[in-house]
């Protein structure tokens, strides 16, 4: 069931959407689809779940989730691809 997966999303940590940042330089404009194996972290179920990035700035990408939902967020990321924000589950304070 987890057949395509290469990367894990684990709910609810912005800290695995640096996976497929990483993994898969995007140029500014581009877009790129991915098969996630997505955890729920409340129970651990795990399923494959679509979803998209857009490199919209040099800082900053449009996560889609692609299961019928039109989720999406705009993540600012830090100089190493890290989220900084995640709107309305996350903020990283700044130490």
């Amino acid at each position: 069931a987890l057949e395509g997966c290469y990367d894990i999303d684990i709910w609810p940590t912005p800290f695995t959407n640096t996976f497929p940042i990483r993994r898969t330089p995007l140029q500014i404009g581009q877009r790129r689809e991915f098969l996630m194996a997505w955890i729920y972290g409340l129970d651990l179920t795990v399923h494959a779940q679509p979803q998209a990035y857009t490199r919209i700035a040099d800082r900053l990408y449009l996560f889609e989730n692609l299961d019928g939902s039109d989720f999406k967020a705009e993540l600012p990321v830090d100089d190493d691809g890290i989220v900084i924000v995640y709107p309305e589950l996350f903020l990283r304070v700044p130490t």
